[in-house]
């Protein structure tokens, strides 16, 4: 005695549909992350300090798989970055030692000191992020991948 058949049509074309999406979701989130990275690099380097260019021109990014998700990190060239991101103490040269600067631009002439103060944070990396946050990323982005999915659903 057969109290129900139940047929479910469209099936195959549905899960084909979701792999298609998928697979679009990932193209999309990779091209997209690479695009936010682009705009975060350039929004950094904007805004940080130029005395020979040379932390500027080191800073990049890249991007990773993560499982299902796409990461975007930036780096920097520059071994002294963290110096001016976070500041440093004072410093000290060890007896009979002296401490040598270049304290204008390259080129400008030496000072030797046995101690300097400490140096001040220069957190422009926050700047830089609090000013794409302002024109509305990383939210546009996410965004535009969720466009992207839907057009290739539809397409389907």
């Amino acid at each position: 005695m057969m109290l129900l058949d139940l047929e479910v049509r469209g099936v195959r074309d549905a899960q084909g549909r979701f792999a298609r999406a998928t697979a679009e979701l990932r193209q999309a989130m990779r091209a997209e992350m690479r695009g936010l990275g682009a705009r975060m690099r350039d929004a950094v380097r904007a805004e940080a300090p130029v005395r020979t260019g040379r932390l500027r021109r080191g800073i990049g990014y890249r991007t990773a798989d993560l499982g299902k998700s796409v990461e975007v990190r930036l780096r920097s060239e520059a071994f002294y970055t963290k110096w001016v991101l976070f500041g440093r103490g004072p410093v000290v040269a060890s007896p009979g030692k002296v401490l040598r600067f270049e304290p204008g631009p390259p080129g400008s002439g030496f000072i030797f000191r046995t101690r300097v103060g400490p140096a001040k944070a220069n957190p422009f990396v926050a700047r830089a992020m609090r000013r794409l946050a302002a024109e509305g990323e990383p939210r546009r982005t996410a965004n535009r991948i969720g466009q992207r999915v839907v057009r290739s659903f539809a397409m389907a």
